[in-house]
């Protein structure tokens, strides 16, 4: 979840050494708890009204899974806000959550690791000396005292794993022919990876707030992976391309997720007519470049890595597939007659214009499409406008609202 870590968790200090304390959220933490339990217990009761009020092209089912999903999540947070705990002793440790407790006993501890996922609080995940026995995770609060004194003396196997690959890295001939040469290797490729990183980063936000020339940002975005690959192999493993916090060498992969995720985000700029031939592509492309990274970068599969990489290459793989088939074949092969019958603005982290048309062509159930502003503007409901039906340079049919006179118009189905 969000918020400052020193609102997370809060716990007086110990009155004397054999006190157990108690850690539960607190401040901003707890708040945004508080609202999330509500807000997903309100959307909850929206989708069922929605669902059940008769309200036209909107499946019942689907106001039942949302209805309910957010019933989940409500439940959850709050039963979370009012159980959770974690709970110090001298000779223990225990998490308290929605589903029941779990302890740890302080000698079976063979270390621990912090974890810091997204929209979560930070915490440790306790590894046990038992053979077979899951990690134990738990909530914390960094600056605590009490916390930080009760870690004393567990060793930080993130702290001993960074360790051994700085040790690894510093032996390396093939990063150079002593100590002082392969970490100047090092250091070149850091800065390198930074400047480059952060030319990433400035994609990313080009692409998803102006993507202007359009072609040009989508054309930057679909070379990217294959200028890290570059890039990574000029290093001769002084660059990784995984993600993995105990890796000492330079990251130039990381950005690939955020990469893959705008230009997923820029595609829904196509309006397709179906999405089983381009989901298929992208898993097809998403496996050719996980395995490319692999083979670049051998120390990716052994940290797991891959699993992410995986993810951000196929998210990577939509929207190459779709970019490249509407990009390519500019030219519509049928032009169709048809009537706007709704068009609604979409507010949130972005503002979307979206125009709902009828039947036409082989949309026999009407179809609804994103816009510009601008012809969002232009048209009005009950207005006869034109449809631009592609093949797809890939395969992929994809429209576009057209000019009438362009070609032949063919009128509605």
């Amino acid at each position: 979840m969000f918020g400052r870590e020193g609102d997370l968790l809060s716990a007086p200090a110990p009155s004397s050494p054999a006190a157990e304390i108690a850690i539960r959220p607190k401040g901003g933490y707890r708040w945004l708890l508080l609202a999330c339990g509500l807000g997903s217990l309100g959307f909850a009761a929206f989708f069922a009204w929605v669902s059940f009020s008769g309200a036209p092209d909107f499946p019942i089912a689907l106001g039942a899974a949302g209805s309910l999903g957010f019933l989940a999540s409500g439940v959850y947070c709050l039963t979370f806000l009012s159980r959770a705990a974690t709970l110090l002793a001298p000779d223990r440790i225990t998490r308290v959550g929605v589903m029941g407790r779990r302890t740890m006993m302080r000698a079976d501890i063979a270390g621990y690791r912090r974890v810091q996922r997204n929209n979560e609080a930070p915490s440790l995940a306790f590894q046990s000396r038992r053979a077979g026995e899951k990690p134990l995770r738990v909530f914390m609060f960094a600056d605590q005292p009490a916390f930080e004194h009760w870690l004393a003396g567990i060793p930080d196997l993130d702290a001993e794993a960074l360790a051994r690959s700085q040790a690894e890295l510093a032996a390396d001939p093939a990063l150079g022919a002593d100590p002082a040469e392969r970490k100047a290797r090092l250091d070149r490729f850091g800065k390198i990876a930074k400047i480059y990183n952060y030319i990433q980063i400035g994609l990313c936000v080009w692409a998803w707030l102006w993507p202007r020339p359009y072609d040009l940002v989508i054309g930057l975005l679909l070379g990217a992976p294959m200028v890290t690959l570059i890039l990574a192999l000029w290093g001769q493993g002084a660059l990784s391309l995984g993600y993995d916090k105990t890796d000492a060498r330079p990251k130039v992969g990381a950005m690939l997720f955020f990469v893959g995720c705008v230009l997923m985000i820029r595609a829904f700029d196509v309006a397709l007519l179906q999405w089983a031939a381009p989901l298929t592509y992208a898993l097809l492309i998403g496996a050719a470049l996980t395995a490319a990274m692999i083979g670049v970068d051998r120390k990716l599969k052994a940290s797991r890595g891959w699993l992410i990489a995986a993810v951000s290459a196929s998210l990577f793989g939509w929207g190459a597939v779709v970019e490249i088939d509407s990009l390519a074949d500019p030219t519509p092969t049928a032009i169709y007659q048809t009537t706007v019958t709704d068009k609604t603005v979409h507010h949130g982290k972005s503002t979307r214009w979206t125009v709902d048309l009828a039947a036409w062509g082989p949309a026999h159930g009407g179809s609804s499409m994103d816009v510009s502003e601008a012809a969002y503007d232009a048209v009005e409901v009950g207005q006869t406008v034109c449809v631009g039906l592609h093949h797809g340079a890939l395969g992929v049919p994809w429209y576009e609202l057209t000019a009438c006179g362009q070609a032949t118009v063919q009128p509605a189905a």
